[in-house]
């Protein structure tokens, strides 16, 4: 969230995502402070996971808000992740930044993939040697948020 979080006194709706993460003292938060708030989850789902042998090793970088979650998403789908490395979130990749990754995925004879976001924030010469998980956001309970929506 990018603002105060007592803000969500004046919201009906708030989202969280998260790879089934435990979300229970969030929400108890997120209830103090707007007890009539509608709380919805959701979860990132890969739909380009069909191209990645998941028997090779992997190098994972990505510079998003919550890298883990990426990563977890990566692991439950069956991925080796050989090392995984943090940006900061909306990092601004530099050459040498992609040299290091290249080196490093080299010498550990590993594949290297990251976030479609971050795949589009490589300098014009994006690497062969890099490729992107496709994902999208599957709301947990859409069918509530839907039936919400339609009574206002």
């Amino acid at each position: 969230m990018r603002e105060n979080i007592y803000q969500l006194k004046k919201y009906q709706h708030v989202f969280l995502n998260g790879n089934h993460d435990d979300l229970s003292n969030i929400k108890k938060d997120i209830l103090l402070i707007n007890s009539n708030i509608n709380i919805h989850t959701g979860i990132y789902q890969p739909i380009n996971i069909h191209e990645f042998d998941k028997s090779s090793q992997y190098l994972v970088f990505s510079g998003i808000g919550n890298h883990q979650t990426f990563i977890k998403m990566i692991e439950e789908n069956g991925f080796n992740i050989s090392k995984d490395i943090e940006f900061p979130d909306h990092y601004k990749y530099m050459n040498t930044d992609i040299e290091q990754i290249l080196n490093q995925a080299h010498a550990m004879n590993s594949k290297i993939i990251t976030t479609e976001k971050d795949y589009l924030r490589l300098e014009d010469n994006k690497p062969k040697e890099i490729k992107f998980i496709k994902s999208t956001l599957k709301i947990i309970d859409e069918k509530k948020l839907i039936n919400t929506i339609i009574k206002i």
